[in-house]
């Protein structure tokens, strides 16, 4: 059985600064930390040659970048975009990148329940 602990008011108080302090630190880190691999899937979109929409920029040497609002849970959205589209552009498959989206309004609603990532992404 577990024993029951007494915890003075001061130990209260540091366990509950601690927990503060990580929960902001937890909200403030992700931006800087992500900045620069976000920048990087923007700026490769905003320098291609065609970009019909903020998900889809095609390259100058072929290459395709697909940003997927949606993350993969498992349920197969980083395989079935790239081969979706490679199929509607008859393009290489090996030429297909696609990166992860960040927190943009941009990019719509990105919550990842219920498995229609692929059929809500596939116009």
């Amino acid at each position: 059985m577990n024993s029951i602990a007494n915890v003075s008011r001061r130990e209260f108080i540091r366990g509950m600064f601690s927990t503060g302090a990580l929960v902001l630190g937890a909200s403030l880190m992700p931006e800087r930390l992500l900045a620069g691999t976000l920048r990087t899937a923007a700026s490769a979109n905003n320098r291609a040659v065609l970009s019909p929409n903020v998900f889809v920029a095609i390259q100058s040497d072929d290459t395709i970048s697909i940003v997927a609002a949606r993350s993969e849970m498992g349920t197969g959205i980083s395989t079935a975009l790239p081969s979706v589209l490679a199929d509607e552009l008859d393009a290489d498959w090996t030429k297909i990148k696609i990166h992860q989206a960040g927190g943009d309004k941009r990019y719509g609603d990105q919550d990842a329940d219920g498995s229609h990532s692929v059929r809500s992404f596939f116009d």
